[in-house]
């Protein structure tokens, strides 16, 4: 599923220099320029400055768990077997999500057996944050439906 065809190998791409960018900003010193730039990348221009001092420590404290973004795409998941998944699935996205992210789940969408699709509307990447009644109600239902 990472790599499976040149858009999505693009979107990787464009990840890991995104990634390589933040890291190599933060073993210069500039720590907060790096997560400033990957905070307004992955959501949109100008959200590292809405964040409180306290989402900004957190993302302070687990800054260097961005490297694992670069190795999670190496890790390919075949199509033969999320076609073999038959318990329900809820792929969830912001209407303003990172492109690769939509890409991602288009592919799970034609491969998944049992699935659900929920688009949050006005929100990114942190979606469960920018639209957090919308995400609760529709994880919640998701839940209450999948345990019938």
């Amino acid at each position: 599923l990472s790599g499976s065809d040149a858009h999505m190998q693009n979107e990787i791409s464009k990840r890991n220099q995104l990634i390589e960018k933040v890291l190599g900003l933060f073993r210069s010193g500039a720590f907060v320029d790096g997560l400033e730039l990957f905070t307004d990348t992955v959501s949109s221009h100008g959200t590292w400055n809405k964040l409180s001092n306290y989402e900004k420590q957190m993302r302070k404290d687990n800054a260097w768990s961005l490297k694992s973004l670069k190795s999670d795409a190496d890790t390919a998941i075949s199509l033969e077997s999320i076609r073999k998944l038959s318990l329900s699935v809820m792929l969830v996205s912001g209407d303003n999500s990172p492109t690769i992210y939509r890409k991602m789940h288009r592919k799970l969408e034609n491969n998944l057996v049992n699935y659900t699709k929920i688009v949050i509307p006005n929100a990114s990447h942190g979606m469960h944050k920018d639209n957090p009644n919308f995400f609760n109600s529709k994880v919640k239902q998701f839940l209450i439906n999948t345990n019938q």
